[in-house]
């Protein structure tokens, strides 16, 4: 990869650094139909040098980062596994907290006209991130990748070669165990460390890690 207009940067990444894929699609990139590429890959440098580094291409068309996944014969995301609607009600109730949290200052000043309009504007704005958020959740197992998506500023679908998976981080919040949720992160030496697949049913979760690296967690489950 070349880029830079004062100052020209070139890297090169070996192939067999490469554990796969990163399609970053940030808001208004993804409005308009963009999306930037960034490679999994070890041997970048520290975590500030890793996103120096790691771009495969600048923020253009969606179809041109998608040829870029082809021309390096990683697989395009398609068919991906939804997830519960309890994982939309999470995200409607975190962004009817921070409304809360925003129109709550102005009800203890008794701005009362000022709240009203805050809550009429940001309300709507606030339930249709959410929805946004909820439907950018996806999974799945596509031949010898991971695929794993979520995100609503910043959308990401990280394609992971699962032979570089070297092990699982399952994390549970009040919330989830109420809700028989879980967050599983696959932890990779290479890219940001760990991609992970939010909000999923502990049962149908560990299924997808098992399905995805036969083994690596089998050894630390305590079946019922």
């Amino acid at each position: 990869m070349r880029r830079g207009l004062l100052v020209s940067r070139s890297v090169t990444i070996e192939g067999r650094h490469l554990r796969g894929v990163e399609i970053s699609e940030p808001m208004l990139t993804r409005w308009a139909g963009g999306a930037r590429l960034n490679a999994v890959a070890s041997g970048l440098g520290d975590r500030d040098e890793n996103r120096r580094r790691r771009s495969l291409s600048p923020p253009g068309p969606r179809a041109e980062a998608l040829r870029v996944v082809a021309a390096i014969q990683e697989p395009a995301p398609t068919a991906l596994r939804p997830h519960p609607r309890i994982a939309l009600r999470r995200r409607v109730n975190g962004a009817l907290a921070v409304v809360a949290l925003i129109v709550a200052p102005l009800l203890c000043l008794g701005l009362w006209p000022a709240a009203c309009i805050a809550a009429l504007v940001l309300l709507p704005a606030a339930v249709a991130l959410a929805w946004d958020a909820y439907r950018a959740l996806g999974h799945g197992v596509q031949g010898r990748h991971l695929v794993a998506r979520a995100g609503v500023l910043d959308r990401r679908t990280a394609i992971l070669q699962r032979d570089g998976i070297i092990g699982w981080s399952v994390s549970r919040s009040p919330f989830q165990r109420r809700h028989g949720l879980v967050t599983l992160g696959a932890t990779t030496a290479a890219g940001d460390g760990c991609y992970k697949v939010r909000d999923v049913p502990v049962s149908e979760g560990l299924r997808f890690a098992e399905e995805a690296v036969p083994g690596l967690l089998a050894h630390f489950l305590v079946r019922e």
